[in-house]
């Protein structure tokens, strides 16, 4: 359920204006108030009590100008496949090269981008036209985005202190003492956050996001700024961390080691639309492009001409 934010304007005001009474008046309420005046304050009971079984993307058209980056410096409208449908607690890859409308997709889940037709639904509701804090979505953006003056505790717990959640500080230092352990990040508490070494921040930006218990998870590329072996070592520490919290997880890429590794199921986009989708085994051993199958191996395969070998019945793949 919705919380209108124009509701608790109209509450701020009401009780601003009311001329102060004798005790006749001492218990004044201001939602009876507002019920008087007709309107209704819509205050989820619990706001992250229901989960959500699907994501589903049914043909989403990138607005004009906010596409993909063609070579030409022109953006271009991208749209993203026949309704991709990413299940409950499915580690969803979407790889591509830079430019092909990766992180554009994410931000339209979450609402930081407009789309020009198409839907979004969240376990069968459609939230295409939701505001972004109304969607309860995940975002861990590439750069690690924390707040430089807080401590890591407090990087941590920041999304729980919402004022939609309420929740108590000793359930909040529960979940936050709970993601610190499964990250390894417990003896780094109480710094601040500059403080941390690189790998460091990324675990907390990480964490800030698993901290809490959203509709999906939405990761742009967020080890893409680590070293090799850190990459590593956290690509299997997020794995694991995603099984042991039943997570859904939308995750983009241009890196196959991190999709073969990471995916349930492994989205190719090129020039943002979805060109195949697989799991990582399917996509490997039968890629319906030459495109595809040069977004997987390594070295990439060899394209050879079929003209060059005298044989029957070859089969010819997206020339």
């Amino acid at each position: 359920m919705k919380v209108k934010k124009t509701f608790y304007l109209l509450l701020l005001l009401i009780v601003a204006c009311v001329p102060e009474k004798k005790d006749q008046d001492s218990n004044f309420d201001p939602e009876s108030k507002l019920k008087e005046l007709g309107i209704e304050l819509m205050i989820p009971s619990d706001p992250v009590a229901n989960y959500v079984n699907t994501v589903q993307v049914g043909n989403l058209l990138f607005i004009s100008g906010k596409g993909p980056l063609q070579s030409n410096g022109e953006y271009i409208k991208g749209k993203v496949g026949q309704n991709l449908t990413i299940e409950d607690g499915q580690f969803f890859v979407l790889l591509g090269p830079s430019g092909a409308g990766k992180t554009t997709t994410l931000r339209c889940i979450a609402g930081l981008e407009k789309i020009d037709s198409g839907d979004v639904l969240f376990n069968d509701e459609n939230i295409t036209h939701d505001q972004p804090a109304s969607r309860d979505v995940s975002f861990v953006f590439q750069q690690y985005s924390l707040y430089p003056h807080y401590t890591v505790y407090e990087n941590l717990a920041f999304p729980l202190r919402s004022p939609m959640r309420k929740l108590p500080e000793e359930e909040i230092k529960n979940k936050v003492e709970k993601i610190a352990e499964m990250l390894k990040i417990t003896n780094k508490l109480k710094n601040k956050a500059t403080e941390l070494s690189g790998g460091e921040m990324q675990r907390v930006a990480i964490g800030r996001a698993l901290v809490r218990e959203p509709n999906i998870y939405l990761m742009d590329e967020p080890l893409s700024s680590l070293d090799a072996k850190l990459r590593e070592t956290l690509r299997v520490e997020l794995k694991n961390i995603q099984l042991n919290l039943n997570a859904t997880i939308l995750y983009v890429t241009h890196d196959q080691a991190e999709a073969t590794t990471l995916a349930d199921k492994i989205g190719v986009l090129k020039e943002g639309k979805i060109v195949q989708i697989g799991t990582p085994e399917e996509i490997y051993e039968n890629p319906n492009s030459i495109y595809v199958s040069q977004r997987l191996g390594s070295p990439k395969i060899n394209i050879l001409p079929g003209s060059l070998f005298k044989l029957n019945n070859i089969t010819k793949i997206g020339l």
